[in-house]
């Protein structure tokens, strides 16, 4: 899981590891490996800084312009036309553009 290769899930009364999978699962996801790193896919590639100030707060680890047309996961639901590969980190309830559908802070997972 350090590696990034996997994500946490628990099946109780399975639960014993859970907490080291998760702490885990957060060193994957806080440096960026194997699946935990985002990527941009098609439309305007959001950026990894914010060039000009004009980037939604609510996505802190990429740039998605303010007043840019909708934002989706690719390969999931929702019509673009821009796309995000995930995981994103997302810091704001209601989402935007609505990448976390789940509500646990992370989008495209």
């Amino acid at each position: 899981m350090r590696a990034g290769y996997a994500s946490v899930a628990t099946y109780p009364p399975d639960v014993k590891y859970v907490d080291r999978f998760r702490a885990a699962e957060q060193y994957a996801r806080e440096n960026n490996l194997g699946l935990w790193g985002a990527c941009a896919v098609g439309g305007p590639p959001p950026q990894s800084m914010p060039a000009n100030g004009n980037c939604d707060p609510c996505y802190p680890d990429i740039c998605l312009p303010v007043g840019a047309a909708d934002y989706d996961c690719a390969g999931g639901w929702g019509n673009g036309p821009n796309y995000i590969q995930g995981p994103v980190r997302v810091v704001c309830h209601p989402d935007p553009h609505g990448l976390d559908r789940n509500g646990d802070g992370w989008g495209c997972e």
